[in-house]
């Protein structure tokens, strides 16, 4: 969902019938790609409403870490290449 813009209406779910306006409210439902499972659909027992939350808080996470490697890895070879290393 990064990088669209917003459809007209927001996004809507099939299986539940909500609709998210936002991002974040899209991402916390839908998950952050096409394999997670919708909120809606993911089977909790009622002790474990926070573990949606938490999954979707660790997704997060690992998004933000993995751009932030990917500009680690392109800032090194830039710096490798202007040394002649690489």
């Amino acid at each position: 969902m990064t990088g669209r813009p917003i459809p007209p209406g927001g996004w809507p779910c099939f299986h539940c019938g909500e609709v998210f306006t936002t991002v974040e409210t899209a991402r916390e439902h839908f998950g952050f790609d096409l394999f997670a499972e919708p909120g809606c659909v993911a089977k909790l027992l009622p002790e474990e409403s926070n573990t949606l939350a938490q999954l979707r808080a660790a997704q997060s996470d690992v998004e933000r870490l993995r751009t932030a490697n990917e500009q680690m890895d392109y800032e090194v070879c830039a710096t490798e290449r202007a040394a002649g290393i690489a």
